[in-house]
């Protein structure tokens, strides 16, 4: 858990399906009191070489989506 939090996303690799990819990163908002998470997936011979580059994007994702919340 400590990498998870020091990196901030987490990765799964043929976790549940075999050959498949993801990395997930929390939302720093919550819906009816429970933790949301944003991830994706992919082969994962696509997803592993670019994890950093994924998890970077992924977090540019959130960040943008955390903006839309906001009021104008």
């Amino acid at each position: 858990m400590s990498r998870v939090r020091d990196a901030g996303y987490a990765t799964g690799y043929g976790t549940v399906l075999e050959r498949v990819g993801a990395i997930a990163a929390p939302l720093p908002v919550t819906f009816s009191g429970r933790e949301l998470v944003l991830s994706l997936g992919g082969p994962e011979e696509r997803v592993r070489p670019r994890e950093k580059q994924l998890a970077e994007t992924l977090s540019e994702c959130i960040t943008a989506f955390c903006q839309a919340l906001e009021p104008d």
